[in-house]
């Protein structure tokens, strides 16, 4: 039931993040006058659509019973991967503005894979404690033989 509610938290915060970005999408839509504009914005609809798909997805699987948990979780996560698959394809017809742009990007990206890391750690916590023993005896055999 815990790692049930820690995801219902990561998928939550997932989607205040991706509406904060479907707003500065809709922003930076309106001060680039590019002859792509129709494209983008048909883009912009189907992720708004893709978004609205994941918050009636997250929806469901808070209100999700015992049995009905998995398979809603794993329909949900499909959505989630989609809107970050398609969000991050769009963002490349956006140029960054400034080197600011850029790295604050590249936190936001380094952040979410750190989320995703921790939150597979907390679900997966007899495989992630192997997985970091052998990375570990691995590395000390390579060190040795130097």
């Amino acid at each position: 039931m815990q790692n049930n509610q820690q995801t219902l938290e990561s998928l939550d915060s997932t989607l205040k993040k991706y509406q904060e970005k479907i707003e500065k999408l809709n922003e930076r839509l309106k001060a680039n006058s590019s002859q792509n504009t129709p494209n983008i914005s048909s883009k912009i609809e189907d992720i708004k659509k893709l978004f609205q798909k994941a918050e009636q997805g997250y929806e469901q699987l808070k209100n999700s019973s015992e049995d009905a948990w998995e398979a809603n979780k794993d329909a949900s996560l499909e959505t989630f991967e989609q809107l970050k698959t398609d969000f991050n394809d769009l963002m490349g017809n956006f140029p960054p503005e400034n080197l600011a742009d850029v790295a604050d990007e590249a936190i936001e990206y380094a952040q979410s894979m750190l989320e995703e890391t921790l939150t597979y750690v907390r679900n997966n916590p007899g495989t992630s404690t192997m997985l970091a023993l052998i990375a570990g005896f691995v590395l000390g055999k390579i060190i040795r033989l130097r």
